[in-house]
């Protein structure tokens, strides 16, 4: 015989009421009491009950009855985990017993439904990893009704779901049971989602450098196909000189070089190179030399591709040049003075800077320049196992579009800046690769550059 013992708290006081259970089992489940006038104040029970019953006393769902009151209300942490179509939610109190869990449709419909169970809640602290592109409309709706947001790392996440248990078992509505405990045992040291002025930016970088990308693939384009239509002019001038690109969509082979007249071709190359612009060097002659003595194999269809993307490549640059102009326009107008501070470092120029601010932001973000070069994921690997101890470059963790930002930045301050330019020879000398000597010279850099933005001065080039 067993004895049930609940101790609960009435108008009065507090009261103990005693049952008698019989049964043979160990104890199911224990409630913590907490008496702080600041926190809930759940019941304290020990509940017994038969192999293979629960006890003919106790309610047939005590969550239901425990949780279910409105007026045991506290807060609660609410993990969500995003797919394309969907995103399946688990709500936990501060005990981690789960409240409820729902799977939402990724539509208006959806969103509704899930404002609903999140209004009844009194204040609830909500997670969700950072997807790509999936999560950002639900962001952008919960932000907008004043919710408590964090956004965490699916990496610390995955690492937390690696120690919390060793079964691979892996759902959408498990990952966001994982991430409800994940965010109540760490809300205190994440940071609270906040819409920057920066995601505007973010997006003028990304198209801009998806405009470079088709550029590139482009120009491969282009010179392989001159490989078949005219390889010896490849081999001797840069064929994306403006004056030669006007040049090849006249005589975009040597086929048809030798089937004009030489006198045309000569009125050709004086009508191109009076125009502005950085010259060829080559002359009439031995332009038409060179298709004589061509041994080009391609045929009409290859001389059409060629001039298709001649022509997309013109349009391409002219995409980028507006998009660069909208970016350094917006960067300019949301970040003044960073853009001035950022500028006033020889060779970093308007459209560096811009990308910097797009994928950082507001500066005070990071508490100190490690946590910036740790964003970049350029801070060092160190490891070390008793007397052994050893550097494995650099960790990556972090944006690879900051990465390669700062890895430009560092370039153009090398060539343009004598301090960082003998801090990158001296790093050299230590036997660094040249990677990781620029790599150096970055988080050198941003060491400066936090310092800088954070208490508003302006670069001072060359001083040493």
């Amino acid at each position: 015989m067993f004895i049930l013992k609940n101790e609960t708290k009435n108008r009065k006081g507090f009261g103990t009421v005693e049952s008698q259970t019989s049964g043979l089992r160990a104890p199911r489940l224990v409630f913590s009491l907490s008496r702080s006038p600041n926190e809930l104040i759940w019941p304290e029970a020990t509940v017994f009950s038969e192999i293979g019953q629960d006890s003919p006393d106790m309610p047939e769902n005590p969550f239901k009855k425990v949780y279910g009151s409105s007026r045991m209300k506290a807060t609660v942490f609410v993990g969500i985990d995003v797919s394309k179509d969907s995103f399946d939610v688990s709500c936990v109190d501060e005990q981690e017993v789960v409240r409820w869990t729902f799977k939402f449709s990724m539509d208006r419909q959806g969103f509704d439904d899930f404002l609903k169970h999140l209004s009844q809640e009194q204040s609830p602290v909500i997670a969700l990893e950072s997807t790509g592109i999936y999560h950002v409309n639900l962001l952008t709706f919960l932000s907008k009704h004043a919710f408590d947001i964090k956004q965490v790392s699916p990496s610390l996440v995955k690492r937390f779901i690696e120690s919390y248990s060793l079964r691979k078992t892996k759902t959408d509505a498990k990952d966001a049971h994982m991430i409800a405990l994940y965010v109540r045992r760490n809300h205190n040291t994440l940071i609270s989602y906040k819409p920057e002025a920066r995601q505007g930016l973010t997006q003028l970088t990304r198209t801009r450098e998806d405009i470079q990308r088709d550029i590139r693939k482009t120009k491969n384009h282009i010179k392989r196909l001159l490989i078949l239509t005219f390889p010896e002019l490849e081999k001797t001038v840069d064929v994306f000189l403006h004056s030669v690109r006007l040049l090849l969509k006249q005589y975009p082979s040597a086929r048809i070089v030798r089937q004009c007249d030489a006198r045309g071709v000569k009125k050709a190359f004086e009508a191109i190179l009076s125009q502005q612009g950085r010259k060829m060097k080559l002359t009439p002659g031995s332009f038409i030399h060179m298709a004589k003595e061509s041994i080009a194999s391609g045929d009409e269809k290859d001389e059409k591709a060629l001039l298709y993307h001649l022509e997309h490549l013109a349009f391409l640059e002219k995409r980028i040049m507006d998009m660069e102009k909208r970016l350094i326009d917006e960067a300019h107008k949301r970040y003044q003075k960073p853009m001035a501070i950022l500028t006033s470092f020889k060779g970093m120029g308007n459209i560096l800077a811009s990308q910097f601010l797009s994928e950082v932001g507001d500066i005070h973000r990071f508490q100190n320049y490690k946590k910036l070069i740790a964003y970049a994921g350029t801070d060092p690997v160190i490891k070390e196992s008793g007397l052994a101890k050893s550097k494995g470059g650099i960790s990556k963790r972090g944006s690879a579009h900051l990465r390669h930002v700062g890895f430009l930045i560092a370039r153009c301050a090398i060539l343009h800046d004598t301090r960082f330019k003998l801090y990158y020879k001296r790093k050299k000398e230590e036997g660094m690769s040249y990677k990781m000597a620029v790599i150096a010279t970055w988080n050198k850099m941003a060491k400066i550059i936090h310092h800088l933005l954070t208490h508003e001065i302006y670069y001072v080039p060359d001083f040493v």
